[in-house]
């Protein structure tokens, strides 16, 4: 009985985790530096991925759709850094998820499309190229 007691709480500690690391993928996709957005996009995988091995029966399809939607903003924001085949790598990824899920065609090219038209942007600390001022 204890051992289901922790299991439950390190899962409900890990979709906390997962909910926060989200959010901040996102406030750093829309905000932040390129390599910021990158690096937290990265991390969200990365407790998906944990998530999804340790925890598998709370890893549902709302985390399901967080990770492709993770995985479709890694893709434009390597397009638009020139990456061209790792953007085409994540956004397979994505689809895979996708369509693991049954999305439609026609959702599934509105999510990329708003992904899309949420650009990546350049932290307001940094001038353009890059370089800490």
């Amino acid at each position: 009985m204890q051992h289901l007691f922790i299991e439950n709480e390190k899962a409900n500690g890990m979709l906390g985790e997962e909910t926060i690391a989200d959010d901040f993928a996102r406030l750093q996709y829309t905000h932040a530096d390129p390599q910021s957005a990158r690096d937290a996009l990265l991390y969200a995988v990365e407790i998906h991925r944990k998530m999804q091995i340790s925890n598998a029966k709370y890893w549902g399809n709302f985390q399901k759709v967080d990770l492709a939607w993770s995985y479709a903003e890694l893709s434009a924001l390597e397009d638009s850094a020139g990456n061209g085949e790792l953007a085409k790598d994540y956004m397979a990824q994505a689809d895979q998820i996708f369509k693991q899920l049954a999305v439609k065609d026609a959702i599934l090219a509105r999510v990329k499309q708003v992904i899309r038209d949420t650009e990546p942007k350049t932290s307001p600390n940094r001038p353009e190229n890059g370089e800490p001022r």
